[in-house]
């Protein structure tokens, strides 16, 4: 549900990736993904990332992908269609998938 890059020949992108692994094998980050709904009903990705389970906790979600957020026609689709955020742990008792509800059908 995820992916990211590392350049394994900087000391830190190795620290980087060893530590994002632990935190993943021991569910306190996520792999989080965001996606809108299309016209037709079906959702379209637009961004994912590795999420604190904390953020997640705490229905942080606009921490999680307010980068992606600031985009300006990113966030009118999901203004106007809505879509939906889903949150993958290594334990999947702790999934989450959370519905954005459209907030303005006049956006175009």
């Amino acid at each position: 549900d995820n992916h990211e890059h590392f350049d394994v020949s900087y000391d830190d992108e190795i620290y980087w990736l060893t530590d994002l692994i632990e935190d993943l094998l021991l569910n306190r980050r996520c792999a989080a993904s965001l996606f809108y709904f299309k016209e037709d009903g079906d959702s379209q990705l637009l961004a994912t990332c590795f999420a604190s389970r904390k953020d997640v906790r705490d229905d942080a979600f606009e921490k999680v992908f307010e980068d992606v957020m600031k985009i300006e026609r990113f966030e009118k689709l999901i203004r106007k269609n809505g879509g939906r955020i889903i949150c993958r742990f290594w334990d999947p008792s702790l999934n989450r998938e959370i519905t954005l509800p459209s907030q303005d059908s006049s956006v175009s």
